[in-house]
């Protein structure tokens, strides 16, 4: 469950406060993402300026990615995408790209938050700080690394991960990577 609860003034210039707050809310992408997140967050809106601050818990997620999506190609700038409402899309978004986004959220995983892809299988802990300020890139802080009982299935082989860490210090496409993986041998 979520409560949305805010104001929005529209007498001088546009205003909108808002607070997102939940427990066991469920987001569901199938079948890469079931989660259920409980949600703290403050949404503050004027003209030219989106302001997102608070924590999002994630006490149960299974992640089960089976490939990377390929790359995206842009729009090309003569491109008009009309909405069946007559709406022009791809205006709203170019001017919403124009404004200036401020960002610092949390994001804490729980005890049953597992990942499955790739070959792994096992379970995350940790968290990470999300942050955005203007119209520079989103940064993340923290880490998120495997349980120890995690396993890495390839070419035949089972490895036990005895180290498996993402470490954000910046930008949250390039996290360092600290990964210790053995192979177990039965005597």
């Amino acid at each position: 469950t979520a409560a949305l609860n805010g104001q929005a003034d529209w007498a001088v210039s546009p205003k909108l406060d808002m607070t997102l707050k939940g427990e066991r809310f469920e987001l569901r992408r199938e079948p890469e993402l079931l989660a259920e997140i409980a949600p703290d967050l403050r949404l503050q809106v004027v003209p030219g300026q989106i302001d997102l601050t608070g924590t999002i818990r994630v006490p149960m997620a299974r992640l089960n990615i089976k490939s990377l999506a390929t790359k995206a190609v842009p729009l090309s700038s003569d491109v008009t995408i009309v909405s069946a409402d007559g709406s022009d899309r791809v205006q709203l978004s170019r001017t919403m790209a124009s404004w200036a986004i401020n960002a610092d959220v949390s994001v804490l995983l729980g005890d049953d938050v597992f990942f499955h892809g790739y070959g792994v299988n096992g379970r995350l802990m940790g968290g990470l700080r999300l942050r955005q300020q203007g119209k520079k890139g989103l940064e993340a802080n923290g880490e998120v690394e495997l349980d120890k009982d995690s396993r890495y299935d390839a070419y035949g082989q089972r490895l036990l991960i005895r180290r498996g860490r993402l470490i954000f210090a910046g930008n949250l496409t390039q996290p360092g990577l600290d990964v210790e993986a053995v192979r177990e041998i039965d005597a």
